[in-house]
């Protein structure tokens, strides 16, 4: 199927289905509420009696449920020391460090490096210790987190906006966040990132309900590395769970001493499109020795088993028995289950509502019915092919191994049916990437995806490649245009003879394509990048703005990006250099510094704002301009 075919069948569908199919993502690089989505609220995971965050006194770092980010004592320009989340790092080590001591009917939350107290006033400081209620705070556990509030009110602590970058302010607000308590009993214990390959030391034995399971690195601390969404950071079982019965799960090896633990879920992580409520999993915090709950909905079972790394030892192994409870579905592992195997079990399982098929870093759930639809595929076919579209993807992103911060994101990406958003949701959405997944919410989507792979698939290639933008270069405007430097670069590394979708013929007249729209909105005298409006055919604006990216792959080679993405990585944008228009200043910077070239000619041609700052920036730097004029580079 080529892309004209599939451009057909959104056409098909709804006359403007085409150009949503490339703006599908339910949640966006700048969705402010997006953090508010998808942190659980108070109560909504079950813990058994006893268990959970301990409150009590000594020194922590204080993290937030949200991002993984320690609570940090920052020195302001002004002179005042503010409140603000940040990854660990062993300069802001002493930053993190929160001395909790009981005082009447709550605690004083002390930084052990400035000596002063975190108060409440007008926004969050710290101040000199006080007989003040403002410097006392009640903190309560909710399951394996906290909640701080200053005491006798209903403000807590929360990161402002719920922003992820780091530097973002905490604030206090009736909106209270979750936070995780670490206890420091080593203050040079290091806890630097770490590659957690969970995938490779687990084993998942769905017949005889048994598990072996290593933890993952939580997905909010994996997404600020790479830079953008979540991925999966839970391990399948294999096993679906009716609404009303009762599952009882042995687990043996789970630690005590933290937060970080053992969740078990009924269903995936919702990230279904606009996050339907009814897409919410069950969640239980389980504790080493027998769990006993009973299902609040059907799905299948799922356990998160992460290590934040703020742990003074590291996560060991755990194992996982289900002894009542649940039932197997037709269930592929990759590497494990042979072709026979999974025949046998598609015909004793027959039954079953879903099936599921597991790779070293992707996973398919979709019901047995579409499967059988599709033709019965090999599963290893279907997941050998995607993840050799993700081999591309992350060598375009410089995801090569050379370092712990440029190693391929050992959590997956799952695909699942989506049976649960709405046709006016979805909007005709063919395919969407959001966070935790990609959603497939159609028939025909299901349908075509568990076909025999084929070498022609641009909308796996696509949703794929929201899977690996960065946040820090894509504003508003961008987010569908470099989303498509992915797809061009697995289209090229596959050999196929499926067109560059550049070549379509597009305006009114038939008669231009992209590529001559492109040069068409080159010779124009006025020109404005940022803007659909100044592009010869504004509902093309998508794909001319693609032109620039993709000539500078051409020109530049594939190393470009590759370098382009570690820079990023190595220095992500903090939240005080967000906005819009930093963003695009700081990427032409970059581009120029992944070059080794003064790249602003070529940026002011396409219409890119280039301002006199990142111009000295450039010059200081001594870099030279190209020796031909890029905006000619041929495609």
């Amino acid at each position: 199927m080529d892309w004209r075919s599939w451009l057909l069948i959104f056409a098909l569908s709804d006359a403007h289905a085409a150009s949503r199919y490339y703006a599908p993502m339910s949640f966006y690089p700048h969705d402010a509420t997006r953090i508010s989505r998808f942190a659980a609220t108070r109560g909504a995971m079950q813990a058994p009696y006893g268990a959970g965050a301990k409150v009590g006194e000594g020194d922590f770092y204080i993290v937030s449920g949200a991002t993984f980010k320690a609570l940090t004592a920052q020195p302001q320009r002004d002179g005042t020391i503010a409140l603000v989340q940040s990854r660990w790092t062993p300069a802001l080590a002493a930053n993190q460090i929160w001395t909790v001591t009981k005082e009447g009917s709550g605690f004083r939350l002390h930084s052990k490096l400035y000596d002063r107290d975190v108060t409440l006033g007008v926004r969050l400081d710290l101040e000199e210790a006080a007989s003040d209620a403002r410097q006392n705070w009640s903190i309560e556990a909710d399951a394996n987190a906290v909640t701080i509030a200053a005491s006798g009110t209903k403000t807590g602590l929360v990161v402002e906006h719920h922003a992820l970058r780091d530097g973002a302010f905490v604030e206090a607000s009736a909106q209270a966040g979750q936070w995780r308590m670490y206890k420091v009993e080593n203050p040079d214990t290091a806890h630097d990132y770490r590659t957690l390959n969970a995938s490779a030391r687990s084993t998942y034995d769905n017949e005889n309900r048994r598990y072996h399971l290593s933890a993952y690195a939580p997905d909010a601390i994996e997404a600020d590395r790479l830079g953008g969404f979540r991925w999966t950071d839970y391990h399948p079982s294999g096993l679906y769970v009716s609404k009303g019965e009762s599952v009882v799960i042995d687990v043996q090896g789970l630690a005590d001493d933290g937060p970080d633990g053992l969740v078990v879920m009924v269903g995936n992580k919702n990230g279904f499109f606009r996050r339907q409520p009814a897409g919410d999993p069950q969640m239980i915090l389980a504790t080493e020795g027998r769990n006993t709950f009973t299902a609040s909905r059907d799905g299948l079972l799922y356990f998160e088993y992460v290590d934040s790394g703020f742990n003074e030892r590291p996560l060991t192994s755990i194992d996982v028995t289900v002894r009542e409870g649940g039932r197997p579905v037709p269930f592929y592992v990759e590497g494990v289950t042979t072709l026979a195997a999974w025949r046998a079990m598609l015909q004793r399982h027959a039954d079953a509502p879903l099936i599921e098929m597991v790779g070293a870093r992707t996973m398919f759930t979709v019901a047995r019915a579409m499967y059988d639809k599709a033709g019965a595929s090999d599963p290893a076919a279907l997941l050998g092919y995607v993840e050799r579209i993700m081999g591309y993807h992350d060598e375009l992103s410089g995801l090569d191994g050379a370092s712990a911060l440029d190693m391929p994101s050992p959590l997956r990406v799952h695909f699942v049916q989506d049976t649960i958003s709405t046709h006016d949701d979805l909007q005709n959405a063919y395919l969407y990437a959001t966070y935790y997944m990609i959603g497939l919410p159609l028939n025909s989507a299901a349908e075509t995806l568990l076909q025999p792979a084929k070498s022609d698939e641009w909308g796996v290639w696509h949703e794929m490649g929201h899977m690996y933008q960065q946040w820090d270069w894509t504003w508003p405007g961008v987010t569908e245009t470099t989303v498509n430097l992915y797809s061009l670069h697995a289209l090229q590394r596959l050999g196929t003879p499926m067109p560059s979708p550049l070549l379509q013929v597009v305006d009114p007249r038939g008669r231009k394509n992209r590529l001559d729209l492109a040069a068409q909105y080159l010779a124009q005298p006025s020109k404005d990048f940022l803007r659909d409006a100044s592009f010869p055919v504004p509902s093309e604006a998508v794909w001319i703005r693609l032109v620039m990216y993709e000539q500078l792959r051409r020109a530049l080679g594939d190393g470009f990006y590759m370098r382009l993405h570690k820079y990023y990585r190595l220095h992500p944008l903090t939240e005080n250099e967000g906005g819009d228009s930093n963003e695009v200043q700081t990427f032409v910077l970059r581009a120029c510094i992944a070059a080794n070239l003064d790249l602003t000619d070529f940026f002011v041609r396409w219409g890119l704002p280039v301002d006199a700052r990142t111009r000295a920036t450039v010059v200081d730097a001594k870099l030279k301009p190209p020796a031909v004029d890029l905006t000619r580079t041929r495609i």
